[in-house]
C-alpha cells in the first residue's frame, strides 16, 4: 500500500476522484 506521505497532491486528488461520487466531490 502506498502511504499518503509518499502520495502526490495530483495522486491524492485522483484517489478522492475515484473514491467519491462526482455529487460529493464538488464539496472539495
Amino acid at each position: 500500500n502506498i502511504t499518503f506521505d509518499r502520495m502526490t497532491e495530483e495522486d491524492l486528488l485522483a484517489g478522492i476522484e475515484g473514491l467519491v461520487p462526482p455529487e460529493k466531490s464538488d464539496d472539495y
